[in-house]
């Protein structure tokens, strides 16, 4: 239940920020799943 309302949150809070921040955000957000992704690739590459 508070999941939610936590969610409702963040999307009010999003909706406040201008579109700018939010494709930095974003942007951010992306650059963080890449590296993420490549040294899970790394580490699976060493394993064999």
């Amino acid at each position: 239940m508070w999941k939610t309302a936590v969610l409702k949150l963040i999307y009010k809070i999003m909706e406040k920020l201008s579109v700018k921040t939010q494709l930095i955000l974003l942007y951010l957000n992306c650059v963080k799943i890449a590296k993420t992704l490549a040294v899970a690739l790394k580490y699976s590459l060493n394993i064999k």
